[in-house]
């Protein structure tokens, strides 16, 4: 199956993108940002990493180990 890498902060952009992934039929991967994202993304996404400000290689890593194409 596809997925869909959502770069996760504050807001509900994460919220809609997830939902319209999922209705398109994609497993989406969140990324999220730790004090800034929403904790209630977790059950709204396949999979959640959770990275502080600034650690790019952790989210690379965390994109690729899920399988994410699309970001």
């Amino acid at each position: 199956m596809e997925a869909l890498g959502i770069l996760a902060g504050s807001g509900r952009l994460p919220f809609v993108a997830a939902t319209e992934a999922r209705r398109q039929g994609l497993r989406v991967v969140a990324v999220a940002i730790k004090d800034e994202a929403d904790p209630g993304l977790a059950p709204e996404v396949d999979a959640i990493h959770w990275v502080q400000v600034g650690q790019l290689g952790a989210v690379v890593r965390a994109l690729r180990q899920e399988g994410a194409t699309d970001v």
